[in-house]
């Protein structure tokens, strides 16, 4: 019965591990892609204000 309920809580604890890592990935997806258009926006920026000088 002890053995049972060990792995259990290792098994629950690998779980709420990968759960965690997977939450990460996902935050670390949906802030990957605001900080690309944030880029982007910046780049386009910096584009037109060389076209600007260049006028």
């Amino acid at each position: 019965m002890k053995l049972i309920a060990s792995v259990n809580i290792i098994n629950s604890i690998i779980f709420f591990i990968q759960l965690k890592q997977n939450i990460f990935y996902i935050y670390y997806l949906f802030l990957r892609k605001k900080f690309k258009k944030k880029i982007k926006s910046i780049i386009l920026k910096d584009d037109r204000y060389s076209l600007l000088k260049y006028l």
